[in-house]
């Protein structure tokens, strides 16, 4: 294990181009096999490596977003969305709490509500905003009687064989 983790830390990385001792400690490692020395990094150099370490980052997360099919939440401030229960719910109730305002937006993927509580935005759902109810008059219902036709006569129905000579 310690050859391996030695390794580790003396082999560059592909993101940063750097070992992770490097980062570490500014040098390079010291090993059986050293190739000389190698100036520490500037500043412009760290910057360069935060920003190619950045655009790697990104590509990646938008490569796995793309392969996960995950979306932009469409929830805005000021709208109305429930909180979905963290337990078990029992059959018949509803698994949401009751409906919130979002205040604004913590993070990405967070909100805050008016409880002053930060959801996760999987946890949340939006509720549509309702248009104006358009008010209509109820047009009178005609009642008409329909014809009923003939029934079908019931089933005759008699007690079991065995119960008829039964005495109490």
């Amino acid at each position: 294990v310690t050859n391996f983790l030695l390794a580790y830390r003396a082999t560059p990385h592909s993101t940063t181009g750097l070992s992770p001792y490097e980062l570490m400690f500014g040098r390079k490692m010291r090993t059986k096999v050293n190739v000389g020395s190698v100036p520490s990094l500037t500043s412009q150099a760290n910057k360069e490596l935060r920003s190619r370490v950045s655009e790697k980052q990104q590509a990646a997360k938008k490569y796995t977003d793309a392969k996960r099919g995950a979306r932009v939440p469409k929830i805005k401030e000021g709208s109305f969305v429930r909180v979905r229960k963290p337990f078990h719910v029992k059959k018949g109730l509803s698994k949401f709490q009751d409906p919130a305002r979002v205040i604004r937006r913590a993070g990405s993927h967070s909100y805050v509500l008016e409880d002053g509580r930060t959801w996760n935005a999987s946890h949340l759902s939006l509720i549509p905003a309702t248009s104006e109810p358009t008010l209509c008059s109820p047009d009178p219902i005609q009642q008409q009687q329909q014809p009923v036709g003939p029934q079908r006569p019931a089933r005759i129905r008699k007690k079991p064989a065995w119960l008829e000579d039964f005495e109490h």
